[in-house]
C-alpha cells in the first residue's frame, strides 16, 4: 500500500457460516468482531479462544493502510479442530495364540476426526528384543516398522524369510499404530492394540 500498512484485525467464527463470532471473551457476536493483531507484514493473532474438539472454525484477516482504508478482499480459511487420535488394534494373530501357520499380520483402525493417514506396524523378537527389519529381512537392534495402507480393515502379508527367521517355541510382539490426516498429525499409542503369539515349527525334517 502507498501509505503504508497500518495494523492487522482477526476475526473468528464457530460453526461457520451461520456460527456467533468471537468477541475476545466468548462466541457471542452475531457480526464478525474485529481484534488487532500484532505485526504487520508478519503478524500475530494471540487472543485466541479455547478451541473445541471437533468444531468448525473461520478465521479472517483483513488490514488497513495508515489513513485508515481496510483491505478490499479478506483473507479467510475454513477449519475444524481434531484432538483426537486413531485407534487401532491387531487381530491376527491372535493375543497369546500359537502359530504353526502365519501368513499374515491383520487388523482394526479408525479415527474419528480427520480420517487415517497411515498405519505401521512393528515386529519384537522377546527373547533378545531385537525387531524385524522390513527392508533386510532381518532382526537387528533398531526398532523398525513398516507402514500398511490405512484402512478400517489393513493387512500385512508374511514374507518367507520372515517365516523361516522365526524360533521353535520362540515367543514374538505384535505392535500397531495409526496416524491420522489432521495437521499436525495426531498418533495412537503403539500398546493397546498389540498382541503376542508363539511360534510352533510343524515343518517336518528333510
Amino acid at each position: 500500500d502507498a501509505a503504508g500498512v497500518g495494523g492487522v484485525q482477526a476475526a473468528v467464527q464457530e460453526t461457520p457460516p451461520g456460527g456467533l463470532w468471537w468477541d475476545g471473551s466468548g462466541f457471542t457476536s452475531l457480526s464478525a468482531v474485529w481484534l488487532a493483531a500484532s505485526g504487520t507484514a508478519s503478524w500475530t493473532f494471540s487472543a485466541v479462544p479455547a478451541w473445541t474438539d471437533a468444531t468448525a472454525y473461520r478465521a479472517v484477516a483483513r488490514s488497513s493502510d495508515a489513513v485508515g482504508n481496510f483491505s478490499v478482499s479478506y483473507a479467510t480459511v475454513d477449519f475444524t479442530l481434531d484432538k483426537s487420535t486413531p485407534v487401532t488394534l491387531v487381530t491376527t494373530p491372535a493375543p497369546d495364540s500359537l502359530l504353526s501357520v502365519f501368513t499374515v499380520i491383520a487388523g482394526t483402525a479408525a479415527d474419528a476426526g480427520a480420517g487415517l493417514a497411515g498405519i505401521n506396524v512393528r515386529l519384537r523378537r522377546a527373547s533378545d528384543g531385537l525387531s524385524w527389519n522390513w527392508g533386510t529381512q532381518a532382526w537387528g537392534a533398531a526398532a523398525v516398522s513398516t507402514a500398511v495402507a490405512p484402512a478400517a480393515n489393513w493387512t500385512l502379508p508374511i514374507s518367507d524369510a520372515l517365516r523361516s527367521n522365526l524360533a521353535h517355541n520362540a515367543s514374538y510382539y505384535v505392535s500397531a499404530w495409526a496416524v491420522d490426516a489432521a495437521f499436525p498429525p495426531n498418533s495412537g499409542s503403539l500398546n493397546p492394540g498389540s498382541t503376542t503369539f508363539t511360534w510352533r515349527d510343524a515343518t517336518a525334517p528333510a
